[in-house]
């Protein structure tokens, strides 16, 4: 299928999926056109959709710049300088041209049939589909020229019969080969057609009565009690023209509507990138060079095909047709690195294992020493090529919420609300709103009115430039930049405009001061880059602040609350985190109650934070914080395959985890992580085996990767890589989050825990010991001449080793 090439890893199907069109596996399918009917389905709902948001945004152009300006015209201008606005209308093209060859066969109309097939021609040559490109072009060329070759054929098929009407009901006709397979479906048995192919004598008999078999079964059917319809309108209405049918298409467009439009309305898109809609991955510069000239290289292809392979007959219809290989989605430029990254590795590690078979023939080989090294310079174990590995930090909500009854039901009367600011502009769409003076007014202010407490605070996240989190701020690509001021009009991709950091600080900025200038009696007190501002409160407390995310400052915030006598307060976010450091300073707040309000839409969650701790322990909670980091967060790994609930019933049954975090948060240093270091390492080596009594990690590996045959990924990190990954562990949840309620955090370095500095951006210091095929011994090799033999520079004499089968000698030499 032409069209799910083109929209392979577009974002399409997952859109399709959360507008609970079809499940996730169904919506794959639709790209292979598996199961035909729905994939027809599937493709009339995204059309309809893909127009309506077209027309949407075409209408915003005209309010918005009030300069008439006509549908094609304006339309041919954003195709030529935005890729996302091209991609999508070339989409709803192809849309359109599948569904009219569809209205082709079923309104039985030969001439519609034959434009329709001259339109998708050029994208089958295009998109490397040479089959249907070769006997396509072939039946077109025949069906144009049967005026001439067959003009009574032609009469025939330009009355219809070009097709099969086996019913009165209107738009229902269906293509030959599609009757000939009902028939066959009627004399087929339960295997099909298997073993009649191997019977000339069978088959020439199946094929012979099969079609009057097909016809006395349609008869008989036909004759049942139950399909005598008496209502003629009914027979002759399409099965489709109910009013059921139509309702669940309504509803399947308005759910796949929403869904385009909280993601971002991909025709209002003002970015240079080409993006994917669910992973905002940026498509490398070739696709959009691909996507522009597909349609001309398809009819191109077309033309000349025409020209020498069928009317010049200079060359044979079965030469080979050349592929063009126009990736666009489908290769995007981080998944072909990872892929070559993830070919290089396993060749490396296939090479390094033949290298230590072979030597291992003469030497005695230290496995030891061996499973003390990486095998490449990332460790697969914490590290997806080179990028930290990522994994559900939600998970641990779903942990701690099992220690205490469902609160979802319950009325949290809080005396101070504190919002994540970030979280609630992505929730809060400009839905009426055309300036950002409208948006605060009627979007923003609205919703902080809402608030029922006496105190709302609303904290915003800080941009630095020197940033642990830039890496993953850059792979959300980029975005469109614009001024935020009060009359200037709101971009109409909403979700494009916050993927710009210059952007979201004006925006904060301009919420900060917006918010302290409503009419109101309630407190409201805001952060402005490292200053907190107030409409009533005095803020020496909180401001200056040196931290950088939200979701350490709200507990400084929460923190002045209680210093004002507040007791209840709720915190508003939507990330693990903040629920996880909750946990850890509740005991420093001095407050009775601390509840997160977690999530959003049908995924919200309150959680009673005071009820968790209660239910932990002062230990247990105060570690939570450092657990969560030690177990996979943004600025530190995941183990590969050991989800947050592995772990955490991993914890429950190691309780000497708890005494050596606990001994890191009191006093974060070399010297007690060091000390505390042991304990890491048995707690982890219970992670991947639970039966096992090894206490270091390196005899683990060892273990698992040559008993238990588990891959290398599927083995923990070294010790010298574990050191480093909980070096960052303690940079994150001993320095960081145990620091939440000081307005000037002190941090160390990051240099000195866990990271480097590189061109002025941190990256991660995975491991300080050499990859394992540049260290062992056994791997020594010389290259002395085999005649000469091996004398006083040979490599393997000075390591007093025997020369093997590696070395260039061959293990031959006089010394051996």
């Amino acid at each position: 299928d032409y069209y799910g090439d083109w929209l392979e890893e577009a974002g399409w199907c997952h859109v399709i999926s959360e507008a609970d069109i079809a499940t996730s596996g169904k919506a794959e399918s639709f790209l292979t056109a598996s199961h035909v009917k729905r994939t027809r389905y599937g493709h009339e709902v995204t059309a309809a959709v893909l127009h309506m948001l077209l027309n949407k945004a075409y209408q915003d152009h005209w309010y918005e710049t009030k300069v008439p300006q006509k549908f094609e015209d304006w339309k041919k201008s954003q195709e030529d300088q935005y890729p996302q606005f091209r991609f999508w209308s070339t989409t709803l093209k192809l849309e359109l041209l599948l569904l009219e060859f569809v209205r082709s066969i079923r309104s039985a109309d030969f001439t519609l049939y034959k434009e329709s097939i001259s339109k998708l021609l050029p994208w089958f040559f295009a998109m490397d589909h040479t089959n249907y490109a070769r006997w396509l072009s072939i039946h077109l060329y025949d069906m144009l020229n049967l005026p001439q070759t067959n003009p009574m054929v032609n009469e025939y098929f330009e009355a219809g019969r070009f097709v099969i009407t086996k019913t009165k009901r209107k738009f229902s006709s269906i293509g030959i080969d599609h009757a000939h397979e009902q028939n066959n479906k009627c004399v087929k048995g339960d295997g099909g057609a298997v073993g009649l192919t191997e019977d000339s004598h069978q088959l020439l008999k199946w094929m012979v009565s099969g079609p009057e078999l097909a016809r006395i079964v349609n008869e008989f059917e036909e004759g049942l009690p139950f399909n005598k319809v008496k209502d003629i309108t009914e027979k002759t209405n399409h099965h489709e023209q109910t009013e059921g049918m139509q309702t669940r298409f309504s509803d399947h467009v308005l759910a796949l509507m929403s869904g385009f439009e909280d993601i971002g309305n991909p025709f209002l898109e003002e970015s240079p990138d080409l993006i994917a809609l669910d992973t905002k991955d940026v498509a490398e510069d070739d696709a959009i060079k691909n996507m522009n000239r597909a349609e001309d290289v398809g009819k191109e292809m077309f033309d000349s095909f025409v020209k020498n392979h069928i009317k010049g007959k200079d060359k044979s219809i079965f030469d080979t047709i050349s592929k063009n290989k126009l990736s666009i989605f489908n290769r995007p430029k981080q998944r072909s690195i990872s892929k070559k990254d993830e070919l290089t590795t396993l060749k490396k590690s296939c090479h390094l294992f033949s290298q230590l078979y072979i030597a291992c023939q003469v030497r005695d080989g230290n496995l030891d020493e061996f499973f003390m090294h990486e095998n490449t310079a990332f460790p697969p174990s914490l590290s997806k090529n080179g990028d930290l590995r990522s994994g559900n930090k939600a998970d641990l909500t779903s942990c701690l919420r099992e220690l205490v009854t469902k609160a979802n039901g319950q009325k949290v009367e809080a005396e101070c609300i504190i919002l994540d600011g970030a979280a609630v502009v992505n929730m809060l769409k400009p839905n009426s709103s055309s300036t950002f003076q409208e948006y605060a007014n009627r979007e923003f202010s609205q919703f902080i009115k809402n608030q029922v407490a006496n105190r709302i605070d609303i904290v915003w996240d800080v941009y630095m430039e020197n940033s642990l989190k830039l890496s993953a701020r850059t792979k959300r690509g980029k975005g469109t930049r614009r001024k935020v001021l009060e009359q200037t009009r709101i971009p109409g991709n909403w979700q494009s405009f916050l993927r710009v950091d210059k952007n979201k600080q004006e925006l904060f900025s301009f919420l900060a001061n917006e918010s302290i200038k409503m009419n109101t009696k309630k407190t409201i007190v805001s952060t402005i880059n490292d200053l907190a501002i107030s409409n009533h409160h005095d803020c020496t407390f909180l401001s200056p602040c040196n931290h950088e995310e939200a979701d350490t400052r709200m507990f400084l915030h929460a923190k002045d609350a209680s210093n004002s006598g507040m007791q209840k307060i709720c915190i508003r976010t939507v990330d693990t985190d903040v629920v996880a450091i909750a946990v850890g300073v509740f005991s420093q707040l001095g407050i009775t109650e601390l509840w997160i309000s977690f999530g959003v839409g049908k995924n919200h969650h309150l959680i009673p934070i005071h009820s968790i701790c209660q239910s932990l322990g002062n230990a247990k909670s105060r570690c939570l914080p450092l657990f969560h980091a030690l177990t996979g967060c943004d600025q530190v790994s995941f183990f590969s395959g050991r989800g947050k609930k592995n772990a955490w019933n991993t914890w429950e049954k190691f309780s000497d985890l708890t005494t050596g975090l606990l001994t890191i948060i009191e006093n974060p240093s070399i010297e007690t992580l060091e000390s505390s270091f042991p304990t890491i390492q048995r707690f982890v080596v219970l992670l991947y085996d639970r039966t096992s009594t090894d206490t270091e990690v390196n005899q683990l590996r060892k273990h698992l990767f040559a008993t238990k045959g588990r891959s290398l990924e599927g083995i923990p990190p070294t010790a010298d890589a574990l050191y480093q990954h909980f070096k960052r562990t303690v940079f994150q949840g001993g320095f960081n989050w145990c620091q939440v309620v000081i307005a000037i955090q002190n941090l160390p370095k990051p240099e000195d825990w866990g990271w480097k500095e590189y061109q002025k951006k941190y990256e991660i210091k995975w491991t300080t010991l050499p990859e394992a095929s540049k260290i062992c011994q056994e791997l020594i090799k010389c290259g002395c001449n085999k005649e000469k033999g091996c004398k006083g520079r040979c490599k393997c004499k000075k390591a007093s080793l025997k020369c093997t089968e590696l070395c260039k000698c061959q293990g031959d030499c006089a010394e051996s």
